[in-house]
């Protein structure tokens, strides 16, 4: 019996000494590797890749305002001498001792109306005489207008009397005829004359020394 206990334990132990080896011999499980290996998360931070900002480089406006150029004309001063005050009737008497004119009889403002249509509204002031001595009459006629309308009006009038006077001496003889024709109408602003006589180029010359 003893004997058949000892047998029993020599085989059992045996039987684990095969277990083992046969434990020891056999490969290792790869898919049980692989799984560990898959479950241990990957700690390896990767760094972050830092992203340069990016360079705006932006150019400051480059304004050019050119300064204005101011230019400013010298004010023209346009100096316009005053017109005469000429006392006609005092001129009239001038032209008579300066001309030498014998006879001259003064003609009144209101007269003119009446001998050569003009209006007394256009007439501001007047120095006039007339001679009947010799065979051409003498007619001094001297006006100042109240404006150009008026100055305009009475050139027209006497142009007429002038126009008038050349008809008549042209049926006379020819020596007055080709004496009126020398004649007439002068103006000075608004100062209109007419002078009818053998003496008109002196008596014109008075008048526009006078009034000019």
């Amino acid at each position: 019996m003893k004997k058949r206990i000892i047998a029993i334990a020599l085989l059992v132990v045996l039987t684990l000494a095969l277990c083992a080896c046969k434990n020891n011999s056999e490969p290792t499980d790869d898919t049980t590797t692989t799984t560990t290996a898959a479950a241990v998360p990957d700690t390896t931070t990767t760094a972050p890749t830092t992203t340069e900002a990016p360079t705006t480089t932006t150019a400051a406006p480059t304004t050019t305002t050119a300064a204005p150029t101011t230019t400013t004309a010298a004010p023209t001063t346009t100096t316009t001498q005053a017109a005469k005050t000429v006392d006609l009737s005092a001129l009239s008497n001038q032209i008579i001792s300066k001309a030498g004119v014998e006879g001259a009889m003064p003609l009144p403002q209101d007269r003119l109306t009446d001998l050569y249509g003009i209006a007394q509204s256009d007439i501001a002031s007047a120095g006039c005489f007339i001679t009947v001595n010799g065979s051409f009459p003498e007619e001094a006629i001297m006006i100042e207008a109240k404006d150009s309308a008026a100055q305009s009006r009475i050139v027209s009038a006497l142009n007429t009397r002038l126009a008038d006077v050349m008809v008549q001496a042209e049926n006379y003889d020819a020596e007055n005829y080709a004496l009126a024709k020398q004649c007439k109408v002068i103006t000075a602003g608004n100062y209109v004359a007419l002078f009818v006589s053998p003496q008109h180029a002196a008596m014109e010359s008075v008048f526009n020394a006078a009034v000019k």
